[in-house]
């Protein structure tokens, strides 16, 4: 509750704000264009990403840290649970040739 108000508050000083700058609607609205867009397009391509997994055969989480904490909070967030998890915690970047070795290891 105090977050919501915190946050109604931000926005009322943001409008009087730009109110006091440009004395243009336009300008309220494209500040609430901005504030929604994100949103639209963020959930859209989450839904082509949760198609995409519902049919993908195998799904592998990379990591570069030794408890694999990506793939409990896939799980925990979406029940999604991952086909293998290939885990990497010495600080060298992954390459291509050891991402498609463990998958190779993977699948055996």
């Amino acid at each position: 509750m105090v977050s919501v108000v915190g946050t109604r508050m931000q926005l009322a000083a943001l409008f009087w704000h730009i109110k006091e700058l440009t004395d243009e609607p336009i300008a309220l609205g494209m500040i609430g264009a901005a504030r929604i867009l994100p949103v639209i397009i963020f959930s859209l391509l989450g839904g082509a990403v949760a198609d995409a997994l519902n049919t993908a055969h195998h799904s592998y989480v990379i990591e570069n840290n030794a408890t694999g904490q990506l793939a409990r909070l896939i799980k925990a967030e979406t029940g999604y649970d991952v086909s293998g998890k290939i885990l990497k915690f010495d600080g060298r970047p992954f390459t291509p040739a050891y991402i498609a070795k463990a998958i190779r290891k993977e699948e055996r």
